[in-house]
């Protein structure tokens, strides 16, 4: 049986800290953001790279929007119905990849039908 010991924080300075699934958002982004800009430039996709850079703004919003959400009604949702503030503390931890992706996909599916 396997169980994992895998410390969810990569480095913390102080009160900043760096964890794994942080990372992942951001790497995620930073791959897709420059795939779709290349395929942008060698003409395989019909939109502008402002149109990327404004599609990839709104689907960080609606990925933080989507993770917190999900974790906020699916995880905990006693601890946000008592104290709704902080909902919007998402430093402190409580983000689901379920509702990043939903976020995501919402965003992308308006995005797409609107250009």
């Amino acid at each position: 049986m396997f169980v994992h010991a895998l410390n969810p924080t990569i480095l913390q300075l102080g009160p900043f800290e760096i964890r794994w699934y942080g990372l992942m958002y951001v790497l995620a982004f930073f791959v897709t953001f420059y795939y779709v800009r290349s395929a942008i430039r060698a003409g395989k996709l019909s939109i502008t790279e402002k149109d990327l850079d404004q599609l990839l703004g709104w689907m960080i919003i609606g990925m933080i929007i989507g993770a917190r959400t999900f974790y906020a009604l699916f995880y905990n949702p006693l601890y946000f119905l008592s104290d709704p503030i902080k909902f919007f503390f998402v430093w402190e931890g409580g983000l689901s990849f379920h509702g990043g992706l939903l976020g995501v996909v919402l965003v992308g599916w308006y995005f797409a039908k609107k250009k």
